[in-house]
Formats: C-alpha cells, sequence, structure tokens
C-alpha cells in the first residue's frame, strides 16, 4: 500500500459526507483511508459509519477517541497507518478526484529518488464550493524536485509557494526517522509546525502542479471568529524557531529568522483582527495576556524589527507600537469603507 490518507473530523456532521465522497469517488482505490472521529459530540460518527459501509468497498478504518484536538487525531492517525506515505485531511475539506493517481503518477516518475514530501495545489473554497482564492493565482508551478529547505525559502523568502494539511504527503518512514508528529494541545498553528519541521529535514520535494485539494473556509471556523486560542500560533512557530536553530543549519537558522520576526507579527495581527470587536482594544489585550503572559511584549519586540520596512504589515507595526487602540480605529475604519463599497 502506497498512501494512507488520515482524515481528522470533530463535529463536522454536515461536512463529513462530502469529503468521504470525494475518497470514494478516487480514480484508483489502492489507498488506506483511516478517518478518526475525535470524540465528535454531534452525527459525526454515524455519518461515518453510513458513509462508508454503505458506499466504500475500499481499504477503510473508523477510529474513535476521546476529543483530544486536531493534532491529537493525526497522531493517532499516523500510529495506526500502514502505507509508505501519509497525507493527512480535515473532516471539513475535500479533494479531487485524480488526488491518489497524480500522488502515484509523481512518484512512479522518480522512481531512482527517495522522495520525502509531495506537494501540490490548493483553492480556497467557501460552503457553497465557489473559489475565493486560486493558489496558481499567487503561487508558481516547480517544475522540478527541490530540497525541503528551498521549499521553506519559497514560502517564508520569496512568498512563491504555500503549503497546508492537505496539500502535502509524506514519506512514513522519514516521519518515523525524525521523531515527526503534531504538538498535541495547540489549536491554532500545528499544521504549520508540523509542515516546517518536516520540510527542514527533507532532502527530496516533490510538487505537482495541479489543484487537488480544495481547502474550506468555514464562517464559524477557528479563523473566522472571536477564540482566544487561536494565538497558540505564536506558541507554535516558537517551537519551530528553536526546533531550526539547534540544527546549527546557517539556512535553517535565517529562516528562524524570518519566524520570528515577520511570521510572528502577521499571524498576531491576522488573529487580532478576526478577535477584534470594537475599537477598544484594551479588554483583548488583557486577555491574551491572561492566557498567553509576555506574548504581547514578545510580538512588540518583533514589531519594532519589523517596522523599519514599507509594506502592510510594516505600517501595522508603526501604528500598534504608536498606539493599539490607534491601530484598532484603523482597523474598523477598514472595514467601514468595505461595507460601503459593497452597499
Amino acid at each position: 500500500m502506497k498512501l494512507s490518507i488520515v482524515v481528522s473530523a470533530y463535529n463536522v456532521e454536515n461536512h463529513i459526507k462530502r469529503t468521504l465522497n470525494t475518497m470514494i469517488g478516487q480514480t484508483t482505490k489502492q489507498f488506506e483511508l483511516i478517518v478518526v472521529d475525535d470524540g465528535s459530540t454531534d452525527g459525526t460518527y454515524n455519518q461515518i459509519k453510513e458513509i462508508l459501509e454503505e458506499s466504500y468497498n475500499g481499504n477503510y478504518k473508523i477510529i474513535t477517541k476521546k476529543n483530544g484536538g486536531a493534532g491529537s487525531a493525526r497522531n493517532r492517525g499516523l500510529m495506526e497507518a500502514s502505507g509508505e506515505f501519509v497525507m493527512f485531511l480535515d473532516g471539513d475539506d475535500y479533494v479531487a478526484d485524480k488526488l491518489v493517481e497524480n500522488i502515484y503518477d509523481s512518484l512512479d516518475s522518480l522512481k531512482s529518488r527517495e522522495v520525502d514530501v509531495v506537494c501540490w495545489g490548493y483553492n480556497t473554497v467557501n460552503e457553497e464550493k465557489s473559489v475565493l482564492i486560486n493558489y496558481f493565482d499567487i503561487y508558481k508551478q516547480i517544475n522540478k524536485p527541490i530540497t525541503g529547505t528551498e521549499a521553506l525559502r519559497k514560502i517564508l523568502n520569496y512568498r512563491t509557494m504555500w503549503v497546508c494539511t492537505g496539500s502535502m504527503a509524506f514519506r512514513k518512514n522519514f516521519l518515523n526517522e525524525y521523531r515527526l508528529k503534531y504538538t498535541e494541545g495547540c489549536s491554532n498553528g500545528e499544521d504549520q509546525e508540523f509542515a516546517y519541521k518536516a520540510l527542514s529535514k527533507a532532502n527530496n520535494v516533490v510538487f505537482i502542479n495541479t489543484i487537488l485539494l480544495f481547502y474550506v473556509q468555514r464562517k464559524g471556523s477557528i479563523s473566522n471568529s472571536y477564540n482566544i486560542e487561536k494565538f497558540d500560533v505564536i506558541d507554535a512557530l516558537k517551537r519551530t524557531c528553536y526546533y531550526f536553530k539547534k540544527s546549527n543549519d546557517k539556512d535553517l537558522i535565517k529562516l528562524a529568522d524570518i519566524i520570528e520576526i515577520r511570521e510572528m507579527a502577521e499571524n498576531y495581527f491576522n488573529n487580532l483582527n478576526t478577535c477584534m470587536t470594537n475599537s477598544n482594544i484594551k479588554p483583548l489585550l488583557n486577555e491574551i495576556n491572561e492566557k498567553y503572559p509576555n506574548l504581547n511584549i514578545e510580538i512588540k519586540k518583533a514589531m519594532r524589527q519589523y517596522k523599519r520596512g514599507k509594506n502592510k504589515i510594516a505600517i501595522k507595526c508603526k501604528l500598534f507600537l504608536i498606539s493599539p487602540n490607534l491601530y484598532a480605529k484603523s482597523v474598523f475604519l477598514k472595514r467601514k469603507i468595505i461595507a460601503y463599497k459593497k452597499g
């Protein structure tokens, strides 16, 4: 068995059918499907069981466990996986019907190389399947195998490539060799951390220049709602920096510096914006400080190093350092302008 697909599912009864139907509709059935129900409290498990028992004649496992978060569910799936390669899919995303076929064709064309990671393009879509962001409108095609460090440069230095949970497959022995697992108990950013760490160790990364994943942006997801735990991403990025720096690899240390300054500032602002309910930002900053002591101080340090630029994030840093409330007012002014233009 070449590929194991681990689907982690938590309270996605209204979405899991679409996800599993794209597994059922694959043009080749030569893969292992592992669905991990992470302690759902709705009808997710019953949906999974009914769909697979009635409609799927391929190789599959259904695993139920106590709720422990996405990282915990993916680690359980990884432990159960028997494929040479393993990929992870969230229970509300879906894939192209030729996903598995494309992965196999890509690996077969490179028999002389031991591939560590396979990546592919993905589109961000809404719940009605309308495309919000087309991957290749932003990022470039990659037509030859590259190292993981080169991939990280494309992601962090040049912004010509991006990856997400469902747009990568990993050689399982490679993950085992470097003891790579998802950080459990992390609500946001554990996927970035895992991907970056894996790429930092990869010798051969192959990119398939085709859209094979559809990443669903749900209105009620953690990224689009008030949830203070989304600031877990900062700790995830800090762990990634430490991992890079302890390697003593000069290229990875340079990339750690980018993460420590730009990536942390960008993620902080993105999460801050989705948590702001009014222009008085002080209560939100206090709440962040209570849950993540010193985080606001650390981020300000990163902002002072980043504000020298002229891009949007640098301008945000300058505003925030002058006055957090001034920054908040600029966010709400922008929201009003956008709402006005929409009519």
